[in-house]
């Protein structure tokens, strides 16, 4: 195989192509030409990546790397038909393949990221979990450590400023994964940087995070929550902005302790439907 950067042997080392550990979370089809949870397939790339992933030398990869050439403008779709590809050959060739093509690109992980963001608009299935599998690497995750969205945060901000919504399957995305890392990060992103804005949200999040570190560690039993933990709860889900009210909807969606009825109720009438949506999705 060619020698890899060190970016793209953690592609390999890590092996999340194959190993498909994070959950995929539900969204909404965005490629109409494709059957819900698949990216429409390129067969000219598809037969490129396979004879990558058999060439022998270097020889045979130039020799498909030459006929895979493609504008500027389609480099995010070559990173996205990667992701088909892992999907489609599962085990470690995909990385292999993925650490060739990134290397011979020359793809930063910031083209990498936002390439791949498109994908968490489709519906379950496994392009968007192979998808959510490659972002996994990027946000230097583990089992002791939340994820770091910071590399999402210009794409958040983008559409902010500009008074958008941001996509919507990297919304779900975040907050399905990490509630309140994806309630920072959209904090940071925002444009409004008044005090009043961000201090109590920032500690909202804090009071939240320090009752669910005491349920972990076991000083405060999992069916308990702290009084303060439940007011600030209370206080977000009546906030105008509907990025904070989604954070009180997927707390409670994923600790039964946090369920209120009252706020659930007035959440589920909200008029953002993603918020609508982890609503529905919460147990009581």
């Amino acid at each position: 195989m060619t020698k890899i950067s060190k970016r793209s042997a953690r592609l390999l080392t890590t092996s999340v192509l194959a190993a498909g550990w994070l959950v995929a979370c539900g969204a909404r089809a965005a490629d109409k030409e494709a059957p819900a949870g698949q990216w429409k397939s390129d067969a000219r790339m598809q037969a490129a990546f396979d004879r990558i992933a058999v060439a022998g030398d270097a020889e045979g990869r130039r020799a498909a790397f030459g006929v895979m050439t493609v504008p500027v403008q389609d480099r995010p779709e070559t990173v996205r038909q990667l992701v088909v590809y892992a999907a489609r050959a599962g085990g470690m060739q995909p990385a292999q393949v993925f650490a060739a093509v990134s290397d011979e690109r020359n793809l930063s992980d910031q083209e990498i990221v936002a390439a791949i963001i498109p994908m968490l608009e489709l519906a379950d299935g496994q392009h968007r979990t192979q998808a959510i599998n490659v972002l996994g690497q990027y946000e230097n995750r583990s089992a002791s450590r939340p994820p770091d969205f910071s590399l999402y945060r210009d794409h958040l901000a983008a559409e902010l400023r500009a008074g958008r919504r941001p996509p919507p399957g990297l919304v779900r995305y975040m907050y399905d994964s990490a509630p309140g890392v994806a309630l920072l990060a959209m904090l940071r992103a925002h444009p409004d940087r008044r005090p009043e804005s961000l201090k109590p949200v920032l500690w909202a999040e804090h009071v939240v995070s320090d009752t669910l570190w005491k349920q972990q560690h076991g000083f405060l039993a999992r069916d308990k929550v702290e009084p303060a933990a439940k007011q600030e709860l209370e206080k977000l889900s009546r906030d105008g902005r509907w990025w904070v009210r989604l954070y009180v909807a997927a707390i409670m969606r994923q600790h039964e302790a946090f369920h209120e009825k009252g706020i659930a109720k007035r959440l589920g009438d909200d008029p953002h439907s993603l918020v609508t949506s982890f609503v529905s999705d919460s147990q009581p």
